[in-house]
Parts: C-alpha cells; structure tokens; sequence
C-alpha cells in the first residue's frame, strides 16, 4: 500500500498538467506545478518531493537532461518522464529516470505508477513490466 506523496509535477501542456494534478489530488497526494526545469530547480531547493514527473519536451532545457540534474543533486526525489514518442524508455533510462510514463497511457496508468514508486517498486511501461529496486 502507498501512502500520499508530495509530487512535482513540471511543463506538461496545461490541459495535461490540470488533469493529472486533479487525478492525484483526488488520490491525496499533494501537487505543486512547475511550468519549466529552473522553476523546478529552484522548488526542489526549496522544499522535499517524493516524486518528480516531467514533461520531456520542456522550454529552454530538456526533461531527459533535468532528470539527470535531479538524480544527482537529489537523489531521494523518484522521477517519472512523460512524453508520448516511442524512444521513451531508452530516453529515461539514460537519463537515469526512476519510471517513465507514454502520455497516451497515462489516464488509465497514472495513479498506478505512483503508487508503486511511493512503495519502493519500479513501474517500466513497456507494457506492463514491474521490477523491485534491490
């Protein structure tokens, strides 16, 4: 069983990010936006995220490259990269992502893979694919 997350949601299309942020609301987590990578770097100074999930397709700074950034400099913070494109899981994984998510799958799939990564499992989304962090 899970428990609520503080989640870092970043530069998804606003259509997308008020959806997402409303379905994990509504699965009590607590939700800060972040319209860009410097937005999120300065929120992850500032304050502890469970989870970070971002949008790969970010203003002025990739979110495969912020991914990196946060693995490093905040190595407690899960990420989750989304993004509809089919080099998905090969762009996560390189950048070090804790989870990816295809943007298409994520109204069915996105309190799920929360879920699992605020209890320490790893969701791979190439169909369904679960492995323990050990």
């Amino acid at each position: 069983m899970s428990h609520p997350g503080n989640i870092l949601l970043v530069g998804t299309e606003p259509d997308h990010q008020n959806l997402f942020s409303l379905m994990l609301r509504t699965a009590g987590h607590s939700v800060v936006l972040a319209p860009n990578a410097e937005t999120a770097l300065n929120l992850l100074d500032r304050e502890r995220f469970h989870i970070m999930m971002t949008d790969l397709r970010l203003p002025l700074m990739q979110g495969d490259v912020l991914i990196g950034i946060v693995v490093l400099q905040y190595p407690a913070t899960k990420t989750l990269l989304l993004d509809t494109g089919r080099n998905l899981k090969k762009i996560a994984t390189q950048a070090g992502a804790t989870a990816w998510l295809n943007k298409l799958d994520a109204i069915s799939a996105l309190c799920s893979v929360v879920a699992f990564m605020l209890t320490d499992v790893i969701l791979c989304k190439d169909q369904t694919t679960l492995g323990d962090i050990d």
